[in-house]
């Protein structure tokens, strides 16, 4: 009805133009047939207006009906064109205060799909329809009820999910229990409280099928969350950490049965290096050097170990080569990598194959399970003798994770690193 209201008035007035063109025409080409002069058309071309039914059909007369509207329409184009846009009336704006014809189109008619402001005043979740963003800005003094008469309502009214900063912990106080039964999963970040804040392992979330690839991007995750978009010239340190940080993930992934960021950091800390003598020997270091002599062996007889101990040794491979890049750098570097331990002494769980060497001396296959016997205590840092490696005999790997007592009888060859120490206790054991 609109369009139709709009359409009528411009037809009226082209049809108009149309048919003074034609009666002007009409009159004026007939006079000059009758030879009637210039000066005499100047009074007469209007005279064919008194009779306003007759609609001359003459093709000169036709084109000039149609040249009227012609110009008529160029006429209109132009004060179209160069219109301005003026809003008459508001030179001082346009603002006043809305009523609810104004906000009746951004309100849902479900209830519970907007976000309430006042008593009446409610704005719809769904942006695609209305066309507006929700960030809503609260101006209010200390106790004016900010947090009581907006936040708390639309927490337990609007079906949506929630982030909340929540430094005084009411909001959780007062909405926890009704937010939950109302369907709601409440999470918990709480840094001063850390026994009532919900945890995020980042390793259960390694893929089994490529647990390589997901180390590398942990590892590396971790650094630049680190370091930020720091740029080195020399980025020697930070590819050694990466390699040191790496290792120590794959070690407790493949090792632990729940494997965890803490277990990482403890594996650190019993870590050490001394500037003096860059050959001294530490708990990791052995450990290390002992996995790839029992790697080396399941590699050169695996049907002496079980299909889980193999995919175990396989991973930890990868471990072992991580820790020898970083291996590569000199004392210093391994100082300033890592600190010191406190304590030389080991977990009972140094690691899960752990007696698995017993089971290889005597030609069974090895047993997944840790020797509790064998695996009490870890030897003190130790002094790797050139002519002696720690992966000489088949019995080290059983030495390396318990006490070490000199017993010449359970080494192969001349010596081995654990009955080597360099404690004031033992002796170094002779040739056997």
């Amino acid at each position: 009805m609109k369009r139709l209201q709009a359409i009528l008035p411009a037809a009226m007035g082209l049809f108009t133009l149309f048919w003074l063109g034609d009666k002007i025409g009409y009159q004026i080409r007939t006079d000059l047939d009758e030879g009637t002069s210039v000066i005499d058309l100047m009074n007469r071309f209007w005279l064919d207006l008194y009779h306003p039914f007759h609609l001359s059909t003459n093709h000169t007369d036709l084109l000039c009906g149609l040249a009227a509207m012609g110009v008529g329409l160029l006429i209109w184009a132009y004060k179209y064109t160069a219109r301005l846009s003026l809003r008459s009336g508001e030179e001082h704006g346009s603002a006043h205060w809305g009523t609810p014809k104004d906000i009746k189109p951004f309100i849902d008619p479900v209830e519970s799909r907007n976000i309430r402001f006042t008593a009446t005043e409610r704005l719809s979740i769904d942006t695609r329809r209305t066309l507006r963003n929700l960030n809503a800005l609260l101006l209010g003094s200390s106790g004016s009820g900010k947090t009581r008469y907006y936040v708390k309502p639309n927490l337990l009214s609007v079906d949506m999910n929630w982030a909340v900063t929540d430094p005084k912990g009411e909001l959780k106080r007062d909405t926890e229990h009704a937010m939950r039964d109302r369907g709601y999963q409440v999470n918990t970040l709480d840094l001063i409280h850390l026994d009532r804040s919900d945890r995020f392992n980042p390793m259960r979330y390694i893929d089994p099928e490529e647990p390589q690839s997901a180390i590398l991007r942990l590892t590396d995750n971790l650094v630049t969350n680190a370091t930020g978009d720091r740029k080195t010239g020399d980025s020697f340190w930070q590819d050694a950490e990466k390699a040191l940080l790496c290792a120590l993930i794959a070690w407790t992934y493949y090792t632990e049965n729940n494997p965890t960021l803490n277990q990482v950091t403890d594996t650190l800390d019993r870590m050490g290096a001394s500037e003096q003598d860059e050959d001294k020997e530490y708990i990791i270091d052995a450990l290390f050097a002992e996995t790839q002599t029992e790697i080396h062996r399941m590699r050169e007889r695996p049907d002496d170990y079980d299909e889980e101990t193999r995919n175990m040794l396989d991973g930890l491979a990868f471990a072992c080569a991580q820790y020898n890049t970083f291996l590569k750098g000199a004392g210093e570097t391994k100082k300033a990598s890592s600190s010191p331990p406190a304590s030389t002494s080991h977990p009972s769980k140094c690691a899960r194959y752990a007696g698995s060497s017993t089971a290889t001396t005597s030609g069974s296959k090895p047993s997944t399970k840790a020797n509790a016997s064998s695996t009490s205590n870890c030897p003190t840092p130790t002094s790797r003798s050139p002519s002696s490696p720690a992966s000489s005999t088949n019995a080290s790997l059983k030495h390396s994770y318990a006490k070490p007592t000199p017993n010449p009888t359970a080494c192969s060859t001349a010596t081995c690193t654990a009955c080597s120490t360099n404690s004031p206790t033992s002796a170094k054991s002779p040739t056997s």
